[in-house]
């Protein structure tokens, strides 16, 4: 397992902004992510 995957979202080294963007979109830990596309992310 590995354990950046398991990373939550506030740890992530983004902008503040962002953190709260992927929290309130309801993502909670990386491996939130690893099924995304930046589009994807984008249109949120």
């Amino acid at each position: 397992v590995n354990s950046k995957m398991h990373r939550t979202v506030p740890s992530l080294p983004l902008a503040p902004s962002m953190k709260v963007k992927l929290i309130n979109a309801g993502f909670q830990v990386a491996s939130d992510l690893t099924d995304m596309r930046p589009l994807q992310l984008c249109e949120g």
